[in-house]
């Protein structure tokens, strides 16, 4: 009797303080009694704690369709007031619904919406009902193991294999990550729907010239060399004390860059919260962050130079043929704990191994070894019109010559 008393007290507890806790109870009831709208959409990305990525490109293109205003739009968020406001600035908020994860208005829409976008996966509690269709559109080509690959952590594969199973239609932007998800998330013999290997979304915006002019304008940078920064986060993965350490390295790095690069170069970065959180970027006259309201890969669009580390993002900033660095400052460590699909030193792009190469590459953006062979590998499929062509294949089952459909039982 005193052990169930305990237990009904840790769930009274759970119910009060816990909203995914709540979110349970409140699917299963709409799970149950709710019909599907068939003019309802969902759009998730990144578990809600951002609004960018394919997800953002795909529900730009229905928004900026006509004949899809009569849809309802729901976007779900972490912090809605946030995402709201990015909308707003982008004059992409009318009509369109930001509900906070895991309360009862974003159950009710995993629950009753006719249509699904995800990049990334939906809560355990979630089950696609019969008449709903889902299309998860992952969040890049890999680079690092995954699925079955990752050692370190085999239960986490889980609940991705088990979205990848439920989606009606599974995109992949080049032949290589349909063999490497397909075969590391085992969905053979299993999968039973549609695999989609096309153009990404959200690279359909390293198409568009015009905007990237318009966003060096509006920041006054024509005249400069931009490079972005973008490094893998470690954090995860390792102790404290090699987070703090990573995150003073990544400072040491910027403060070298802004004493010694070139009076024309500007270099914004996107960092960890938790690294950001530490740096004081009015001190710089070089380093700024990427100002709010520039979608990710629309600002990337408007670099000169990317410089990463061991991030997928260098796959999809290839479509630009500009130049790419590759920061390796501890390559040797991080290769010995994280498994590649590809050998990482055959890469065509410029490697540095301390801040001092990094500068001498920063200061010349214009001088590396041009990459064709690689973007024919990985990048054939993507084009201006990515987003729009997705959008008709899942609301009009038209496929446009650029888009392969593979069905599921010619692999089981």
């Amino acid at each position: 009797m005193k052990q169930q008393y305990k237990i009904i007290k840790k769930n009274i507890n759970n119910l009060k303080k816990s909203s995914y806790f709540r979110a349970r109870f409140y699917y299963t009831k709409y799970y149950e009694t709710l019909d599907i709208n068939e003019k309802q959409i969902v759009f998730q990305s990144y578990d809600g704690s951002s609004f960018t990525g394919n997800v953002f490109y795909i529900f730009k293109a229905i928004y900026n369709n006509p004949e899809y205003d009569d849809y309802e739009k729901l976007v779900v968020a972490k912090n809605p007031a946030q995402i709201q406001e990015y909308l707003s600035t982008k004059e992409l908020d009318k009509n369109v619904t930001v509900v906070k994860a895991h309360s009862k208005e974003y159950c009710k829409a995993l629950a009753s919406a006719k249509y699904l976008f995800n990049n990334a996966t939906f809560v355990p509690y979630f089950i696609k009902k019969e008449g709903q269709i889902y299309l998860n559109t992952w969040h890049g080509t890999p680079l690092k193991n995954m699925g079955k690959k990752i050692k370190s952590a085999p239960n986490e594969l889980g609940n991705t294999q088990r979205n990848f199973l439920m989606a009606d239609y599974m995109l992949n932007p080049n032949d290589f990550t349909f063999e490497r998800m397909k075969e590391d998330y085992m969905l053979d013999n299993l999968f039973k729907n549609q695999y989609v290997v096309a153009g990404y979304p959200r690279n359909a915006a390293f198409f568009d010239k015009e905007r990237a002019a318009e966003i060096r304008a509006e920041l006054e940078i024509e005249d400069k060399q931009v490079s972005v920064y973008m490094p893998t986060w470690r954090g995860e993965a390792i102790t404290n004390k090699s987070t703090n350490e990573q995150t003073i390295y990544i400072m040491y790095t910027l403060y070298e860059l802004d004493k010694k690069v070139n009076d024309d170069v500007i270099i914004y970065v996107k960092l960890h919260n938790y690294t950001s959180s530490r740096i004081n970027f009015r001190e710089f006259k070089h380093i700024r962050t990427i100002p709010d309201g520039y979608e990710t890969y629309e600002f990337l669009n408007a670099a000169d130079c990317l410089i990463t580390d061991y991030s997928s993002v260098f796959f999809d900033f290839a479509n630009t043929g500009k130049k790419i660095i590759l920061y390796a400052y501890d390559k040797d460590e991080y290769l010995a704990t994280r498994g590649m699909y590809i050998d990482y030193n055959s890469l065509p792009f410029t490697f540095t191994y301390n801040v001092e190469q990094l500068i001498k590459e920063v200061n010349d953006v214009k001088s590396y070894v041009a990459y064709p062979e690689f973007n024919a590998m990985f990048n054939s499929y993507d084009n201006k019109n990515a987003a729009e062509n997705i959008v008709d294949l899942v609301f009009k089952n038209q496929k446009d010559a650029l888009i392969k459909v593979i069905d599921s039982t010619q692999y089981g």
